[in-house]
């Protein structure tokens, strides 16, 4: 039968074999061992595909939490001026110059939503989104 079984250094055929049907089992050992090297390879490959996702991953994940702040630091400043007026008239309700005019209040409400609007135009030169 086999005298001697290498996986590595020189092949099965050089270790020697007795008979036909030792040959057949060279060429099975022979033909499992490439198998088993094609397969530890590809194992590998997988291993180093994995490690890369898994170093990948948390970074992705703090790129879309970056963005999201991002979002929520536009809109809070968006929403600035017209809770700031809106504060100052609110503490203010018996003194607010507007109520004693015809128009006042909604020229009020149309300065907060104008003041949005400038800073939503002009998010840009800020560099956001």
């Amino acid at each position: 039968m086999i005298r001697a079984f290498h996986l590595e250094g020189r092949g099965l055929r050089d270790a020697g074999a007795e008979g036909a049907e030792g040959a057949v089992w060279l060429d099975l050992v022979e033909s499992f061992q490439r198998k088993v090297r094609t397969i530890a390879g590809h194992a590998g490959f997988l291993r180093h595909q994995t490690a890369l996702l898994l170093d990948a991953t948390p970074g992705m994940i703090e790129i879309g939490r970056a963005n999201i702040v991002t979002v929520f630091s536009v809109v809070a400043v968006i929403f600035l001026p017209p809770t700031l007026i809106a504060s100052i008239y609110g503490m203010n309700f018996a003194h607010m110059p507007e109520i004693a005019r015809r128009r006042g209040y909604p020229v009020a409400v149309v300065a907060s939503v104008a003041a949005a609007l400038v800073i939503f135009r002009r998010k840009g030169r800020f560099r956001w989104r």
